[in-house]
């Protein structure tokens, strides 16, 4: 089943599966008396009266990273396995992987013509990089949960957010060079956590701090090698960036690796 809610801005948002509708519902984006569309029902009715969404009402609503407790085992072969089917699956993520490298090589090109400096130039182009990497993971999350990604996503679900992907995206950009000298483990989390902040986000619409304490928090959970085991596909993609050719295909791979895990994580 597939539903549509009336959001805030009075637009209708969707369609989500039961799993989203209960994390809307945790963290306050739907209360009882929002209006849901379903498939099945030509008239929107309130969210308290739909049975499938009652009981998480009714239950006490507790912080959400409690229920997203770590699954048993997370394989590295199966995991890279439905990276690549996602890959195939979604080809143009490919050539939009592609077009991230393209802009973020002008916008360093552009800073260069301003300011002259390729130090200053090299890490504009590096913000701009993690910044639009952000993005494509927000659309990877949908994509690979079967939902929309057409402009009525991008104007009433991805841009409402635009402004904390942002920022945490420049956050980042100097967290992932500033630890990688010191230690490549430091640099493989910062990654790991840039990556999975804008799918919180879209789902919990937390501010970027608790964003951020809830990726720790649920990594922090994962069994030591499941854990292990996401920071070896983390690793693997950060290799990719420092060739940058392979990036139209780590990139799409990395989405579909982590997407899964992160929904595996997320319904355990």
């Amino acid at each position: 089943m597939q539903y549509y809610y009336i959001n805030k801005n009075d637009q209708k948002d969707g369609p989500h599966d039961l799993v989203t509708m209960m994390r809307r519902i945790r963290s306050g984006v739907i209360v009882p008396d929002t209006l849901i569309h379903q498939e099945d029902r030509m008239e929107p009715v309130p969210a308290f009266s739909i049975s499938e969404l009652s009981p998480f009402f009714n239950n006490p609503v507790e912080d959400v990273r409690n229920e997203l407790e770590a699954s048993a085992n997370i394989s590295l072969l199966k995991t890279f396995k439905k990276g690549w089917h996602f890959t195939l699956e979604h080809q143009g993520m490919s050539v939009f992987a592609g077009a991230i490298l393209l802009a973020s090589w002008m916008f360093g090109k552009l800073a260069d013509g301003i300011l002259h400096n390729t130090a200053s130039s090299i890490m504009a182009s590096w913000i701009m990089f993690i910044f639009l990497q952000s993005c494509f993971f927000a659309v990877a999350i949908r994509l690979y949960r079967g939902q929309k990604t057409d402009l009525g996503f991008l104007e009433h679900t991805l841009a409402p957010v635009i402004g904390k992907i942002s920022f945490a995206a420049v956050l980042f950009s100097f967290a992932i060079i500033g630890a990688l000298p010191v230690f490549i483990f430091p640099g493989v989390i910062a990654m790991l956590t840039i990556v999975y902040i804008p799918m919180f986000i879209l789902d919990y619409n937390y501010s970027v701090k608790h964003t951020i304490t809830s990726i720790y928090t649920l990594l922090g959970r994962m069994k030591k090698t499941s854990f292990m085991n996401l920071c070896l596909i983390t690793l693997f993609y950060m290799i990719a960036i420092a060739f940058i050719i392979p990036i139209p295909i780590a990139m799409p791979i990395m989405a579909g690796c982590l997407c899964s895990i992160y929904e595996e994580l997320s319904t355990a």
